[in-house]
């Protein structure tokens, strides 16, 4: 993951409360600083003393899942905003569906329908000539597919 600003907040969980209550003044001063060194220094390994380094690995491992996931939302975001204002997606197809009214291809794991009677005369031409296993570039806009095409493989 890669470290852009100094993180400004980080979540302090119920099931950390332990070694606070049961730690000594000492073991829980220097928990908090290495807690501290590491969610918001940027301190990739703060030294701790063998008496709280599990605590403090649990700690750590907490902090890396959280930023993790907000990684993930925050790519998640920025791909659902750019499927409103205009996003070309490649992948391989990995099934495809054709009703005679709709085709729709799925694509790593996403689903795309194309409605016949909505589209161009070249993506038409197109939507006959893809199968299965073909690598695909999809334009996506307004948060809906509006042309497929094969692609090269990059």
């Amino acid at each position: 993951m890669a470290k852009s600003k100094k993180p400004e907040q980080a979540i302090f969980y119920q099931n950390f409360k332990g070694a606070i209550y049961g730690g000594t003044p000492e073991q829980v001063k220097n928990l908090m600083t290495a807690f501290c060194q590491y969610a918001f220094d940027g301190t990739d390994n703060p030294t701790v003393a063998p008496d709280i380094a599990m605590t403090f690995g649990m700690m750590k491992a907490s902090v890396d899942a959280d930023r993790k996931h907000y990684q993930e939302v925050c790519e998640q975001n920025r791909i659902n905003a750019l499927k409103k204002t205009g996003l070309t997606i490649t992948g391989f197809i990995q099934y495809a569906l054709d009703t005679n009214e709709y085709i729709t291809f799925t694509v790593d794991d996403e689903e795309y329908r194309f409605t016949i009677a909505e589209v161009n005369e070249t993506t038409k031409e197109n939507l006959k000539n893809l199968y299965v296993g073909d690598f695909v570039e999809i334009e996506i806009k307004g948060g809906r597919p509006i042309g497929i095409r094969k692609a090269t493989e990059r």
